[in-house]
C-alpha cells in the first residue's frame, strides 16, 4: 500500500479501532437485547411474574440507552472522520502529482484523474470505516446467536454450522467477479463524466463552432456505451449466478 495511505490511516488508527470496537459492544447489546424481549414476553404469559417483568424492562431499558450512547460515537467517527481521512487523502495525493513525471499526468484527463483518485481513496476508507466494520459485527452476531441457538436446541445449531461455510464459499467465488464488474463499471463512468464536463465546459466553443449536432452524438455515444456496460455486468452476474 501507498506509503502517504498508510501514514494517513495510522493517524486516524484510533478513531477506527475505537469504531470497530463500539461496533462490538453494540452488535452485543442489539443481540442482548432481542434475548431479552423473549424472556419478556414469557415473563407475561407464561410465569406471570411482574417482579421478572420489571426486571426485563429495566435491562432492556439500560440496553438502549447504551445502544445511543455507542450509536452517537459510531455515527460521528463513520461520517465526520472518514470524511476528513478522504479529503486529507485526497489532499496529499494531489500534491504527491507535482513531484511525478508532467508527461505521465499529462497523458490523464483532469477529470478522470480527479474521480479515479477520489473514487480509490473512497473505497480504502470505506474498507476501514464500513467494510471492516460490517464484517466485526457479523462475526460477533454469528457467534452470540449460535451461542443461544446452542443452548436452545443443539440440532438447529449443527444444521447453521453447515450452512455457513457455504455462504462464505459462495462468496468468496463470487468475489473476484464483482470487484471486476465494479472496476469495469467505474472507468466507464469515470469516461462518461469526463466527456459530460468537457461538453459543458467548452460551452462556447460548440455553440461558436456550430458543432452542436456532432458534440450531441458523441456524449450521446459516451452515454450508451455506459448503459451497455450495466446491462453487460448485470447479464454477467446473472450468468454467473445461473452458473
Amino acid at each position: 500500500m501507498n506509503p502517504i495511505i498508510i501514514r494517513t490511516l495510522k493517524k486516524h488508527g484510533v478513531a477506527f479501532t475505537l469504531l470497530v470496537i463500539f461496533t462490538i459492544i453494540s452488535t452485543a447489546l442489539i443481540t442482548g437485547n432481542t434475548y431479552l424481549e423473549g424472556r419478556l414476553l414469557d415473563s407475561l404469559v407464561y410465569s406471570h411474574r411482574p417482579t421478572l417483568f420489571i426486571t426485563f424492562f429495566v435491562l432492556m431499558l439500560g440496553i438502549g440507552i447504551l445502544r445511543l450512547f455507542f450509536s452517537f460515537f459510531t455515527s460521528h467517527i463513520q461520517i465526520l472522520t472518514k470524511q476528513e481521512t478522504v479529503l486529507e487523502l485526497n489532499r496529499k495525493i494531489f500534491f504527491e502529482l507535482f513531484k511525478k513525471d508532467t508527461l505521465s499526468i499529462l497523458k490523464w484527463s483532469p477529470t478522470t484523474l480527479s474521480s479515479r483518485i477520489n473514487d480509490d481513496v473512497t473505497e480504502i476508507v470505506s474498507f476501514f470505516s464500513d467494510t471492516l466494520v460490517k464484517l466485526c459485527s457479523v462475526i460477533v452476531s454469528t457467534i452470540t446467536i449460535s451461542a443461544y441457538v446452542f443452548s436452545a436446541d443443539p440440532k438447529i445449531f449443527i444444521i447453521m454450522i453447515i450452512f455457513i461455510p457455504i455462504y462464505f464459499l459462495i462468496y468468496i467465488v463470487f468475489r473476484p467477479k464483482i470487484y471486476s464488474i465494479n472496476l469495469t463499471m467505474k472507468n466507464k463512468q469515470n469516461e462518461y463524466y469526463t466527456t459530460r464536463n468537457d461538453f459543458v465546459g467548452r460551452y462556447i466553443e460548440i455553440k461558436g463552432s456550430g458543432n452542436f449536432s456532432s458534440e450531441k452524438k458523441r456524449l450521446r455515444t459516451v452515454e450508451d456505451g455506459l448503459l451497455k456496460t450495466f446491462v453487460k455486468s448485470f447479464g454477467s452476474t446473472l450468468s454467473g449466478v445461473e452458473k
